[in-house]
């Protein structure tokens, strides 16, 4: 192959790379709008979990999962019943034992 042959075929090579990088670079962009466009549109913000802020340090809270296990700490008889409950009240696993189970031992 010529010189000038090998710098038609790589100009056609990156020609192509810089399209198709264009092309993947334009869908994802059209896709994105149309996922905030939806997410616009069911009110996604509002249904997100947000994350606790009770922690006492400022770091991250975690996931969902870590918080439930902080939460719940070392009360194994405690099920999700009782931490909706308890969360609703504002209490911590603690509170919620001494004030709500303890009465219904009672």
């Amino acid at each position: 192959m010529t010189p000038i042959g090998v710098i038609v075929t790589a100009l056609g090579v990156i020609a192509t790379f810089f399209t198709t990088s264009r092309l993947i670079t334009q869908k994802r962009e059209q896709r994105d709008k149309k996922v905030r466009i939806f997410a616009l549109r069911i009110n996604y913000d509002s249904r997100v979990r947000q994350k606790e802020s009770a922690l006492k340090n400022d770091r991250d809270a975690g996931s969902l999962r870590s918080q439930q296990r902080a939460w719940y700490g070392d009360h194994q008889d405690l099920d999700w019943h009782d931490r909706t409950a308890a969360k609703s009240y504002g209490m911590s696993a603690d509170e919620y034992i001494n004030n709500v189970k303890e009465n219904d031992r009672d």
